[in-house]
């Protein structure tokens, strides 16, 4: 594909388990999976939300993996 011609992979992508961004993407997906599952409770779940709090869900939801990725803790030490 075109989109991914020039790309090459990280050098760390074997411990790529222990980003903090890549088990929050894996959290996504089990919550997605959960709402295309069970989509009335959900619906209940975010009326449960202050109404201040419902228009930063989507914000968090971008914002919070690109920081987790960008801010990325040296994998090798630990």
């Amino acid at each position: 594909m075109i989109l991914f011609k020039n790309q090459t992979m990280v050098d760390e992508w074997k411990s790529a388990y222990k980003w903090a961004s890549v088990r929050l993407a894996v959290l996504a997906g089990m919550i997605a999976t959960y709402i295309a599952t069970y989509p009335d409770q959900f619906a209940q779940i975010v009326e449960h939300l202050p109404t201040w709090a419902k228009p930063l869900v989507p914000i968090v939801t971008v914002a919070l993996p690109i920081y987790l990725r960008l801010t990325q803790k040296d994998s090798t030490k630990a």
